[in-house]
């Protein structure tokens, strides 16, 4: 099972021959514009889950919470430093149907739309016209076509409330990112409710507030709450996969726990409709990997030859709990970043391995004009590996 404690630093180096990662908490403006979203003193607010984002885009987002039947069911927003926030723009949320957090809860949604791109907004959640909690922000996406830098953070093995899911959350906080994507394996060591409660909305509460994560799922996270917790731009009802545009990149979350024909034929149609200058996919199970598990040559097979067919430019996955640099297969990128907290384990080399390493870590990704950067970065916050890929 390898190292549960995990590996905090990393022991040696790839390639850093590009500029370091620029160090800059990812909220810093956001806080500074609109607040932290803390409850408002004396207010007792029984939140079970706080609020956070989905499917940003560049012209709104979704704001999700749970909590007792009585919690406030309004969300106001506004641009940074209008006055209006605190009187105008209510809107009404709805019961996700379906949903069954634990203790006689509910899950609330408010859909908010008609934003302009790229800009800052201040949101906060109403009981009435009493603002309940301090104002958070958030950033819409930029435009397709505007040449808008798009910056990520992506990790995977995170979640099952650990000293190194700790430790890689803090090191989160030091890049100045604009979106999450998550390789899978949320929250272990099943993926039930309670697990995604504790291991995932309670550990990455402050983030999740300001900025959304769009994951892909592992065989650690059990597919109906998947579903149920997460409001995604799903591709076909009762499956997992999907695809997103941010700015001029184009993302894809595969369902590797189903390699099938269907998820295969969706693919490629998908890859073929977009007209975004970079292409990133994600998944869980590694096509390529010199770690424990190996690699999936059933992902090679289906999903292959499809990612060569379009030139994606880069895949990452998870799985394996390590970190690996893999040359280009045919003209395509692929990275394993499988050390989100969930310990290490070991990882050799193989004829495909330009660069791996035993380690917690994530990746910080920065994507502008024909140039991608990505980042590896260590559970001490060290740069360890970078990958360039230019157009």
């Amino acid at each position: 099972m390898g190292n549960q404690s995990g590996d905090l630093a990393a022991s040696q180096t790839g390639d850093l021959s590009n500029t370091l990662a620029e160090r800059s908490a990812p909220d810093e403006e956001l806080i500074a514009a609109c607040g932290d979203g803390a409850p408002f003193a004396g207010f007792e607010l029984d939140l079970a889950r706080s609020p956070y984002l989905q499917r940003l885009n560049s012209t709104g987002t979704r704001v999700m919470w749970t909590g007792q039947p009585e919690l406030p069911r309004a969300v106001r927003v506004a641009p940074a430093g209008a006055p209006a926030m605190l009187s105008d723009g209510v809107l009404e949320t709805a019961e996700v149907d379906g949903a069954t957090p634990p203790d006689g809860k509910r899950e609330y949604e408010a859909v908010i739309d008609n934003l302009e791109p790229d800009q800052i907004y201040c949101y906060s959640l109403f009981a009435g016209e009493t603002p309940v909690l301090a104002p958070a922000g958030f950033r819409t996406a930029p435009a397709a076509g505007s040449g808008t830098k798009v910056s990520f953070v992506a990790f995977g093995d995170s979640g099952n409330g650990s000293a190194d899911q700790n430790a890689v959350f803090d090191q989160l906080g030091t890049v100045p990112f604009r979106l999450m994507i998550h390789t899978g394996d949320i929250a272990y060591e099943s993926g039930s409710m309670n697990e995604f409660e504790d291991y995932y909305f309670a550990a990455y509460a402050d983030l999740l507030r300001s900025f959304a994560m769009f994951p892909a799922i592992g065989n650690h996270d059990e597919g109906s709450i998947y579903r149920e917790v997460f409001d995604l731009p799903w591709a076909q009802a009762g499956h997992n996969w999907y695809s997103f545009d941010h700015g001029d990149v184009h993302f894809v979350a595969l369902d590797t726990n189903e390699m099938s024909g269907e998820q295969a034929k969706w693919l490629d149609a998908d890859l073929a409709a977009s007209d975004r200058a970079w292409t990133v996919v994600y998944g869980h199970h590694p096509p390529y990997s010199s770690g424990e598990h190996g690699s999936s040559m059933e992902f090679r097979q289906v999903f292959g030859p499809i990612l060569e067919k379009h030139k994606v430019d880069l895949v990452l996955s998870g799985h394996d709990h390590d970190y690996e640099r893999i040359a280009a297969q045919n003209g395509v990128h692929y990275v394993v970043t499988g050390g989100g907290g969930r310990g290490t384990r070991p990882v050799g080399t193989s004829d495909f391995t330009e660069f791996s390493e035993q380690v917690l870590n994530f990746v910080y990704v920065e994507v502008e004009g024909d140039r991608l950067l990505l980042h590896a970065i260590d559970g001490e916050g060290t740069e360890f590996d970078q990958l360039l890929i230019e157009h």
